[in-house]
């Protein structure tokens, strides 16, 4: 059956759109059939690709040289733009025509503007306050912080003067915090005292505490709210707003492309979570790639990405500053007072770029969501997904439900390279299922368990080369042997990311869930995402997720199902399960047990945990519980264990 494409550009888009200008730049005529060329143009001549963008982008280097790729031995230890040097900070500040820097919204209907002014003034004031306690290029300041302006701020202030930045959100639990940022004993801790969810409001002095009292590399705390925090250990605190009066600092500090900027965390299901570090240089021009080239942002854009500041997609949302665009934050839950809160918030802010995860988009459909007929998202050109693969399903639901022009960006990547391997492109149609192409510069294949590069079947996704936003080291590891390990175990030098994927003959790719996760029956690797996109079509059905265990020489799949309110599991409902897998995917998907369960497992970004139900069932136990935000979910697990048949 040939495929229906949901979207197409128009012709107008199309010649408008930065990757079309920047393909002309480089005597490629702009068309969706030479993006392939194009791309394959990008990863056979990285340097030229890489160096290219950087003019087209406008990248403020302070310093430059003819050096933009040194190989070394291994992709870990290989530099991009060596000789290099810039500010990160500045070139999301400065120069820019764009005033309006940030609009922030909460969930209590709190509304604030910071133009580029006022953010530039407070991030110098901080950054004047950071030099004046005694911090220099290369220390820590770390944020337990909420989505709001102020983690903005304390970010870019701390990169002004070359610190490394890095944060948790204020619903980890002090534990779940402690194992993360301990970890690279930050000096300052910027933290809100409370947060607001669903209309109630957290008090976090307690955990606040806990954390003085465990990190003792902390030697100042800078609040923000109007609670006090004591400590048993010497930190001195300042509020926040007093900052803003204290003598600016001048200068942003000129660094190498490939100097620290921020660390950002594993979700540590299966051990201690990686501190994975990251360069400023990398960070910026990757982020900008995909930004002008692959989402098109144009100049006074909105763009808004739901997220907190743990998770990379906030750090990918701030860097949208730097291609002019106004960042919208978001601060609450996205279904208070009810499901439609972020719809409304597009239409209220008028979002260019609207971004949000693919089981947001799932609720919406199950809850019977309709923001066609009650929204107007006349801006709305682009809309973005991750966290998890969208199906077929969600983006018939997106464009029958919320818009019908837009271009609809599955988009897949992680915190290990702080962006994407793949995600959307402006001049390619949008099919259900599918990521429209592979990002450029991005040397992206699917090999098999040989290492043979396949087509229109299903392995693993891998980078055969490496790219400026690599990971520049991971925290405390010193010969490497944990970066390795992470990426580079199955293929000597070939990055192997962990998603079970499918090539197509025309580029696009098809993710069919994480390859640790992959269920193989009879020899044959069923992806969850193949279950998932059949039993979560099924009425009453509001997600799903699938293991296998090994019992007695004997694999089953298990499949736990949570129902829409008032659904109820009987016979019918079970039968329908087998019989709709049979004919959508095929015998080998029928699970051996269906159970209805209430909740299940997620990582505070939203991402179902199925190696955690794995864990338990299998030992009993789990390995980092506080990785998972909704723990109450894992009582059912612990106790179907002891009924289950080992």
């Amino acid at each position: 059956m040939d495929r229906v494409p949901l979207w197409k550009p128009s012709s107008k888009s199309f010649i408008e759109s930065h990757l079309a200008k920047f393909m002309q730049t480089q005597n490629f005529d702009p068309d969706s059939h030479t993006y392939e060329l194009f791309w394959k143009w990008s990863v056979n001549h990285p340097e030229k690709f890489w160096h290219a963008f950087a003019e087209y982008s406008k990248i403020d280097f302070k310093k430059e040289s003819s050096r933009i790729f040194v190989e070394n031995d291994h992709f870990t230890s290989s530099e991009w733009f060596p000789d290099h040097q810039l500010s990160f900070s500045e070139n999301l500040l400065l120069n820019q025509s764009n005033p309006v820097a940030i609009i922030y919204v909460d969930e209590s209907g709190v509304r604030k503007t910071i133009d580029r002014t006022e953010l530039i003034q407070k991030v110098k004031s901080t950054a004047g306050f950071l030099r004046s306690i005694g911090l220099r290029s290369g220390d820590r300041v770390a944020g337990y912080l909420s989505n709001t302006p102020e983690a903005v701020i304390a970010m870019l202030a701390s990169n002004m003067i070359g610190c490394i930045w890095t944060a948790c959100s204020p619903d980890f639990g002090a534990t779940a915090f402690i194992e993360r940022i301990g970890q690279v004993t930050p000096k300052v801790l910027f933290a809100h005292t409370q947060y607001s969810f669903k209309g109630e409001k957290f008090n976090r002095v307690r955990e606040i505490e806990s954390i003085l009292n465990d990190i003792d590399s902390l030697e100042h705390l800078i609040l923000i709210g109007d609670h006090k925090v004591g400590s048993k250990n010497q930190v001195v605190a300042t509020r926040m707003q007093d900052l803003y009066s204290h003598n600016e600092e001048d200068e942003f500090l000129s660094l190498p492309f490939n100097h620290p900027l921020y660390i950002l965390y594993s979700s540590g299901t299966t051990g201690r979570p990686k501190a994975i570090v990251h360069g400023q240089g990398g960070t910026l021009i990757q982020h900008k790639k995909e930004h002008l080239l692959h989402c098109n942002i144009q100049d006074f854009d909105r763009v808004f990405y739901y997220s907190t500041c743990s998770w990379m997609m906030w750090h990918w949302l701030v860097s949208s500053l730097a291609s002019n665009a106004t960042i919208i934050l978001w601060e609450g839950s996205p279904f208070y007072p009810d499901s439609s809160r972020l719809w409304k918030l597009a239409e209220d802010e008028a979002i260019n770029v609207f971004g949000t995860s693919a089981a947001y988009i799932n609720h919406c459909k199950n809850t019977e969501v309709n923001p066609i007929k009650d929204f107007n998202f006349d801006q709305m050109r682009v809309i973005l997904s991750t966290g998890s693969p969208l199906s077929e399903d969600n983006f018939k639901y997106v464009y029958e439900h919320v818009k019908e022009d837009v271009q609809l960006s599955s988009i897949a990547g992680g915190t290990d390279l702080i962006s994407c391997f793949v995600l959307g492109n402006p001049l390619k149609p949008v099919y259900a299922g599918e990521i429209q192409s592979i990002g450029l510069g991005m040397d992206v294949d699917v090999f098999d368990e040989a290492g043979n590069s396949i087509i229109k079947s299903k392995g693993e996704l891998v980078c055969k080369q490496s790219f400026p936003s690599k990971p520049i080291y991971f925290w405390n590891d010193m010969e490497s042997e944990k970066y390795k390990k992470a990426y580079f175990e199955t293929y000597p030098d070939i990055w192997r990311h962990g998603d079970f994927a499918e090539r197509t003959i025309d580029g696009s790719i098809i993710l069919y869930g994480r390859s640790d996760a992959v269920l193989n029956r009879a020899g044959i690797r069923i992806g969850t995402n193949e279950i998932y996109q059949v039993t979560n079509a099924i009425s009453g059905i509001k997600e799903s997720l699938a293991v296998m265990l090994s019992n007695h020489d004997k694999d089953q799949i298990l499949l736990f199902i949570v129902l829409n309110e008032g659904i109820q599991m009987n016979q019918l409902l079970h039968e329908k399960i087998n019989s709709t897998l049979r004919k959508y995917a095929s015998p080998h998907h029928i699970p051996n047990q269906i159970h209805m369960v209430s909740d299940l497992p997620r990582t505070a970004n939203g991402k179902i945990m199925e190696l955690a139900v794995k864990e338990i069932l299998e030992t009993g136990k789990i390995n980092n519980i506080e990785s998972v935000s909704n723990k109450d979910s894992l009582d059912f697990f612990f106790e179907f264990r002891k009924s289950y048949d080992f």
